[in-house]
């Protein structure tokens, strides 16, 4: 029997709760160094709110699974007529979670600018976006983080292994 796009979404579902969980299981045992502020969240609030996130995604996904239509129905091939075909989401998620642990090497070796630079041009235009706008839109992000970070709360980003 071929594999419905609603059983896609329960797979999908609980690989998100596993990384989701991974996630959280690694945050928690992150301590708050003793030169941080109580107002401070702290080293851990970025892995528990992606934490947060995964598991919030992986619930909502397994939700839909239930509110899938009946088989009878789907179209033959099980997708409706507009539907993108399961196999196509299953890559993408395979393509993202591979990327995002090239982007943390990249980060290491090029340093964050950079990398982020083409981590999100290269995601934006993954998915349908125009080179121009990818590309215009990952200089306003990668600005915007950084002047946050480096700025705002003085947080020195990294430089990279080559660079520095």
């Amino acid at each position: 029997m071929p594999q419905t796009s609603a059983d896609n979404r329960t797979t999908t579902g609980l690989v998100w709760l596993l990384f989701g969980a991974i996630f959280l299981f690694g945050a928690i045992p992150i301590a708050r160094p003793i030169i941080v502020s109580e107002s401070d969240p702290g080293p851990r609030a970025l892995p528990l709110c992606l934490s947060l996130v995964l598991l919030v995604g992986g619930i909502t996904q397994i939700a839909t699974r239930r509110r899938a239509p009946p088989a009878s129905t789907r179209h033959p091939r099980g997708e409706s007529p507009g539907e993108v075909p399961a196999v196509t989401h299953s890559r993408l998620a395979a393509a993202f979670f591979i990327s995002l642990w090239l982007y943390l090497g990249f980060i290491w070796l090029i340093g964050f600018v950079i990398a982020t630079l083409l981590y999100s041009t290269l995601a934006m235009r993954a998915l349908g976006t125009r080179w121009i706008t990818a590309g215009i839109v990952s200089s306003f992000l990668v600005a915007a983080i950084y002047l946050l970070f480096e700025i705002v709360f003085t947080v020195v980003l990294p430089v990279g292994w080559i660079w520095g």
